[in-house]
């Protein structure tokens, strides 16, 4: 579960941290007509929480340690879908602005849709075998507090 308290950080970051298990991120009351914050409620419910019920979950880069790259992986085999969520928390990391990372638990002989939820110019056809062996590329996480969902769908 994720029982964040709201800080200093971008609400779009913590919307898709709180979006990670049960979603109990405490906002303010007004908050509940935010934009953004009502995007990723209907993220979180139409998305993600089917995904997380039944799903392997994979922690596919290093621990977060508030300055370098921190991604967490889930897919559900029932329903052939999933998402990988990236966090960059600081503008500084030891990996810099874009990443190459192998994913996990997938089909190697299936081919994979990807959408990703914010930069869509990186949406891609890929192979289990590439995402498992070579990896997912992602660029363009700029600054501090980058986030980034990208969703997986079998398509054979």
């Amino acid at each position: 579960k994720s029982d964040v308290q709201v800080q200093s950080h971008d609400l779009t970051y913590m919307c898709r941290t709180a979006m990670l298990g049960s979603w109990l991120l405490a906002f303010p009351g007004d908050m509940i007509n935010n934009v953004i914050y009502r995007k990723h409620i209907a993220l979180y419910k139409s998305k993600q929480r089917p995904i997380l019920r039944g799903a392997d979950t994979y922690h596919i880069l290093p621990f977060p340690d508030g300055v370098n790259w921190d991604g967490m992986q889930f897919y559900n085999p029932t329903l052939r879908r999933g998402s990988v969520f990236f966090f960059k928390p600081s503008a500084q990391p030891r990996d810099g602005d874009a990443k190459l990372v192998p994913l996990k638990g997938l089909v190697r002989s299936a081919t994979f849709n990807l959408t990703f939820e914010q930069r869509t110019e990186q949406n891609r056809v890929m192979t289990g075998d590439d995402l498992v062996d070579v990896g997912l590329p992602v660029t363009g996480m700029v600054g501090a507090e980058a986030s980034e969902i990208v969703w997986i769908d079998r398509v054979s």
